[in-house]
């Protein structure tokens, strides 16, 4: 089939994306340009690789796949260890960090729906198209086995192995069989994938099969995250099953929000997190729509949910 749309297609036209794009400071204009060059570089060759060879764990279109690199690059971007990644003079070694910062989005937010069965065939495409851009070492494993290393006084950049990151595994004879997490290259980058995006608010979605490890997974980075938050960082759990509504959803939401003002939110610099379990239980309607996760996605998409109970 034809490739996937550029960027320009997946963000509209280039006249509606233009008041985003002069949001950017002036000075800034060469990094941005910098970041919009690479976009139109490699999103479409990855896109079309993806829709014409590789088989994905779900389907996803592609505006969505973009919005995923946006949202990863973001998020690594905003990293108080890049303090260079943003000075006005473009120079070189910030093209190498924006470069490889790139790669890294680009490799899970396009590449994060395929099969594991896909993951040989597009560890090749991405060492193949990144080049010369961004290099993956040479060693065993595809490009999904490393990370993205950064110095310490954030000046340079590389990628290393997830391997190196394993932590050592401690028994504690007190805890329940069922809460027992063994440290593998898995629970690092997928657990190090859901910290980034949680601590900066951005919806992720994990898929597999039965027993290999989800729920228990979100439930650590959770409590991690409360380590790093303490007090400020609150969570609710909704557990989905063929029974579960809209209404259900919504009020167990709504219990664990404040009125403040006319909105309902978490607590004054509080974070609420959203752990959603079995998403695809819920039961479907004649035409395919699952009331529960159409109101999670007007929530994703609008950013709250309508009062369900106000006087007409």
């Amino acid at each position: 089939g034809p490739a996937g749309p550029s960027i320009n297609s997946a963000a509209g036209d280039a006249a509606a994306a233009e008041p985003v794009a002069t949001q950017c400071p002036e000075e800034l204009y060469d990094v941005r340009d910098f970041i919009w060059s690479l976009f139109e570089q490699f999103t479409d060759t990855l896109l079309g690789w993806v829709h014409q060879s590789g088989a994905a764990a779900l389907p996803v279109v592609d505006v969505a796949l973009v919005a995923a690199v946006t949202a990863l690059f973001e998020t690594q971007a905003g990293s108080s260890r890049l303090p260079d990644l943003f000075r006005p003079t473009l120079q070189e070694h910030q093209k190498i960090l924006l470069q490889y910062l790139f790669a890294y989005s680009a490799v899970w937010g396009i590449g994060g729906c395929l099969g594991s069965t896909s993951w040989d065939k597009w560890d090749w495409v991405v060492r193949d198209v990144f080049g010369g851009t961004a290099n993956y070492p040479g060693s065993s494993g595809t490009v999904f086995d490393f990370y993205l290393d950064v110095s310490a006084d954030g000046s340079s950049v590389s990628f290393a192995p997830w391997e190196s990151r394993v932590p050592a595994y401690t028994f504690h004879p007190d805890q329940p069989s069922h809460d027992i997490l063994v440290p593998t290259i898995d629970t690092c980058r997928y657990g190090s994938l859901l910290q980034m995006c949680m601590g900066a608010g951005q919806p992720l979605l994990l898929v597999g099969g039965t027993g290999v490890g989800k729920s228990v997974l979100v439930k650590a980075q959770i409590h991690g995250l409360h380590g790093t938050m303490g007090s400020r960082l609150e969570h609710v759990v909704l557990n989905c099953s063929a029974r579960t509504g809209s209404k259900e959803a919504q009020e167990l939401l709504e219990a664990s929000m404040v009125k403040r003002g006319s909105r309902l939110g978490p607590p004054a610099g509080h974070q609420l997190v959203l752990f959603v379990d079995d998403i695809n239980l819920p039961e479907k309607q004649l035409w395919g729509a699952q009331p529960p996760l159409e109101m999670l996605r007007l929530l994703l998409d609008r950013h709250g949910i309508y009062e369900r109970w106000a006087p007409l």
